[in-house]
């Protein structure tokens, strides 16, 4: 009972800290924009849509926790597909973005908060919480959907607006400003879609290790 208890603080604890982070990132990078088009075009960015998108959703399990009302379980399923974005937004920053992205000032905190605090505070989050699904092997490829979705549509924005997120995603462009050609725009997005089904498979893989659950076939 003591324990039931202390995981439920946890995760109340948890809650309010991903979405005040989550938040405060966002809005010190909407503000710092240059320009109100700039602002704007921020979210065009994945770092920025997938912690809206966690914030989103931890601000209604909060509301949800108040009205003290079940979770649906789509929710639940869009949490942890949710985590598995963050940790990309967190890997894909070490790895890919990194060593040209060097912010200043006040963005800073948002780079942290965005790029390491919220991610990991989601996967701790993912370790805690209790699910209210039946956990399938296929959930895993429904992880790809929103990050498939959001290289396709930057593709086809940048083919109109000739504005493209990020240099892994520009064609039009060689190394270090962009990829060279669409054929390696087709190589990111096929390394993209493994990466995410792996990530799903292997946070299964962790749910059931820590839930001592099954996996439905």
């Amino acid at each position: 009972m003591r324990k039931e208890k202390l995981q439920t603080l946890s995760m109340i604890l948890l809650e309010w800290v991903i979405l005040l982070a989550g938040i405060l990132g966002l809005i010190i990078n909407f503000i710092k924009a240059p320009a109100v088009d700039d602002a704007l075009s921020s979210f065009s960015y994945y770092t920025n849509q997938s912690s809206l998108i966690v914030v989103i959703l931890v601000g209604i399990r909060i509301y949800y926790r108040i009205h003290k009302k079940e979770i649906p379980k789509i929710i639940s399923l869009f949490t942890i597909a949710s985590t598995s974005w963050l940790l990309a937004t967190c890997l894909g920053f070490i790895f890919l973005l990194s060593a040209i992205y060097q912010p200043v000032g006040i963005k800073i905190i948002s780079n942290i908060l965005l790029h390491y605090l919220t991610p990991l505070l989601m996967l701790l989050y993912f370790f805690i919480s209790k699910s209210k699904i039946k956990i399938k092997k296929s959930l895993s490829f429904f992880f790809i959907s929103y990050p498939l979705l959001y290289g396709i549509v930057s593709l086809i924005r940048g083919a109109i607006f000739k504005v493209y997120p990020y240099w892994f995603l520009n064609p039009t462009k060689m190394y270090p400003d962009g990829i060279g050609s669409y054929g390696n725009v087709l190589i990111v997005l096929f390394v993209m879609v493994a990466f995410f089904i792996i990530l799903g498979y292997l946070l299964l893989w962790l749910h059931i290790k820590v839930k001592g659950e099954s996996i439905d076939r």
